[in-house]
């Protein structure tokens, strides 16, 4: 019962709404809801100050000739001086950019806050009621009024914070009242009544709907940046994460860096065994890879069989090999799909920010170099960037755009000979006068284009008019 009722209150002022009967969230999605909920705190907290502080000197002036007039004004003062501070401060924070996540402890300042507040303005009605003048208690009313429903506005979606600000105040008036005896305060105490019951009936109404939109929200851009099959981040939330750790690495000096995995064979599993074998080796992959990582680390599928990590606050390059050797040697046990034990492999490209690159697309690219390398080398590779293999790359590309460009202006030299059966001696030597590309061409890098190219070509008419004349023929490229 006491560890129910503790962790009961531990949500209650947390201000999770399933403690009031509202929709229920897990602690991540929680966090979010929270963070946006201090956001709009945050962005209402400078007008609310200056309101704060403007009716304190208000009230100080219009106290000043009451017998309790030395204590208004230095209630006042103090007042004005807080609401003032704590406005700028909240302005400051606004500006800041808006955290993904808040702790539970982070509304439990918030409700202590505005506890405080509240307190400060019970006050009022208690010390100051009594003894002022007809105008003077008038003012007050007013003032206790307008707290109560400016405190229901700036803590609309968080009810316990409205609770603790409104709560002083509803009993600080009920002080006064009790204390007066006249029938007149005793109306005025229903008055007030109904009036918080309404304000707060308005503030859990709205907060459980902002809380429903919120999830709705949440869940929708979760759909958005979720692989729906690994159940990792996709590409699109990478990218985001990516762009974020490397503002934080530009304030705080630290590293960070991003391997690329590509599965070696993995065509061969689909091949085999078919594709729901293939996204049940992308699901069990997944699962091993975040066993491997660490909770800050992010782990993303950015395409068919290929997988990103981004390892934040790196201090030594160690670090990042042995973490590149560990899922590598996860793929030593077998993955067990449909009754097959399947041997699967990867190579790993790695780049380090600020080293390799200090924004996203100089990272990933260099990354990618890095992965070229690795899978040339052969499976279970792991490669760090290196600047000459940027050299390289652009060699590759310009040679590929080439190949590309000759193709579609028909510039390549196209030399085929048929080798014929031996019962005819004689040989066919076709030749088309062209421009050549300039330098030698490694087979190992001709373009996809090229290859389909000759591929149509091997197969062109020419074999087809050998086959009409009764010629067993083949032709060499």
């Amino acid at each position: 019962m006491r560890t129910y009722l503790k962790s009961y209150f531990s949500r209650l002022f947390a201000g999770d709404l399933a403690a009031f009967g509202g929709p229920s969230t897990e602690e991540a999605v929680a966090g979010q809801i929270r963070a946006e909920q201090i956001c709009l705190v945050l962005r209402n907290s400078p007008g609310m100050m200056a309101a704060n502080a403007c009716n304190a000197t208000v009230l100080g002036v219009a106290l000043w000739q009451s017998p309790d007039g030395i204590y208004a004004v230095l209630w006042a003062a103090v007042m004005a001086f807080g609401s003032t501070l704590s406005g700028l401060k909240a302005r400051s924070s606004w500006r800041v950019t808006k955290p993904q996540s808040v702790s539970r402890a982070t509304i439990h300042h918030l409700v202590r806050n505005a506890f405080i507040l509240g307190g400060m303005w019970a006050i009022v009605p208690i010390g100051f009621f009594e003894h002022a003048n007809p105008g003077g208690q008038m003012l007050m009313t007013g003032l206790c009024a307008g707290m109560l429903a400016g405190g229901a506005f700036a803590f609309a979606t968080i009810p316990v914070a409205a609770i603790g600000f409104m709560g002083p105040i509803f009993l600080g008036s009920a002080i006064c009242i009790a204390r007066s005896g006249d029938f007149v305060y005793v109306l005025i105490a229903i008055l007030v009544i109904v009036y918080a019951c309404v304000l707060l009936r308005v503030v859990f109404a709205y907060s459980f709907e902002f809380t429903r939109r919120m999830i709705a929200h949440l869940e929708t851009e979760k759909a958005v940046r979720q692989d729906s099959l690994t159940k990792l981040p996709n590409r699109f939330a990478f990218n985001e994460s990516l762009e974020t750790a490397l503002v934080r690495l530009a304030g705080s000096g630290e590293e960070c860096a991003v391997l690329l995995l590509d599965l070696d064979r993995f065509k061969d599993v689909n091949d085999r065994l078919g594709h729901l074998a293939g996204d049940e080796f992308l699901t069990q992959l997944a699962a091993r890879l975040r066993r491997c990582t660490r909770d800050a680390d992010i782990v993303a599928r950015i395409g068919g069989d290929e997988f990103g990590l981004i390892a934040a606050n790196i201090t030594r390059l160690d670090e990042v090999f042995e973490l590149a050797q560990e899922i590598i040697s996860s793929f030593e046990d077998p993955f067990l799909i449909e009754g097959h034990e399947i041997v699967g492999a990867a190579s790993i490209g790695i780049s380090l920010a600020p080293r390799d690159g200090k924004t996203p697309n100089d990272v990933l690219k260099h990354a990618d170099v890095a992965l070229y390398r690795a899978k040339k080398a052969g499976p279970g590779t792991i490669r760090f960037f290196e600047p000459s293999d940027d050299a390289s790359a652009r060699e590759r590309r310009a040679l590929q755009l080439d190949l590309e460009a000759a193709i579609e202006r028909d510039e390549l030299l196209l030399v085929c000979q048929e080798r014929l059966s031996s019962a005819c001696a004689m040989a066919r030597q076709y030749q088309s006068c062209c421009q050549r590309i300039s330098g030698p061409v490694p087979e190992c890098q001709y373009s996809a284009d090229l290859r389909k190219s000759a591929r149509g070509l091997a197969g062109c008419s020419r074999a087809s008019r050998n086959r009409d004349n009764g010629v067993d023929s083949a032709v060499e490229i």
